[in-house]
């Protein structure tokens, strides 16, 4: 059954510095982070200032159609765009949910010439096929990121439809969450 964890903005930065902290400990010192798009973008941001590491690229891979459906693999939508060859890289997403992006991005980091990489996630999922270096989380709910109030408010209007009674009250819930914590952030 699908259920929800709304995170609110507080919660999203007290796991992001826990998550560099965990990196920082392990004295693994990258060369560049790389934030697969668009999950990883605002952690990975946050990641280089807490870890002073000014070097930031992007990588966008698609697999997600909407909430808790995906594609058949992941493709590449936008190239890394930084020189990674001979780099140690830390490449920074929000959640390792199937695992298939991850293991995408490692293997295309590697044809680009990456000397070696680690990974960071805030979530793991139990069924995840790949397994982050770092991570804050293991949850098998779906995940509502505070960069992802919008999309959420967006995608759930489609997707409740074809829910179960039983998931429909659980994103009605989420769906409450989410409006009262952007209704906070206007205040």
């Amino acid at each position: 059954m699908l259920e929800f964890d709304v995170l609110s903005w507080k919660r999203a930065l007290k796991m992001i510095l826990e998550l560099s902290e965990k990196i920082a400990s392990d004295n693994f010192n990258p060369d560049i982070i790389i934030a697969i798009l668009r999950g990883g973008m605002i952690p990975a941001r946050a990641l280089s200032d807490v870890l002073n590491i000014d070097a930031l690229g992007t990588l966008g891979l698609s697999f997600y159609k909407t909430i808790a459906e995906t594609k058949d693999k992941p493709k590449v939508t936008q190239e890394v765009n930084v020189d990674i060859s001979g780099k140690r890289i830390l490449i920074v997403d929000d959640v390792a949910d199937t695992g298939e992006t991850l293991i995408e991005a490692v293997n295309y980091l590697r044809r680009k010439g990456a000397k070696e990489i680690k990974v960071a996630t805030l979530h793991i999922k139990p069924w995840s096929k790949f397994v982050p270096d770092f991570v804050i989380e293991k949850t098998d709910k779906w995940i509502v990121y505070p960069w992802e109030y919008f999309e959420f408010l967006k995608d759930m209007e489609i997707k409740k439809e074809k829910l179960s009674r039983d998931e429909q009250i659980n994103a009605e819930k989420a769906l409450r969450m989410v409006k009262n914590l952007i209704n906070d952030l206007k205040n």
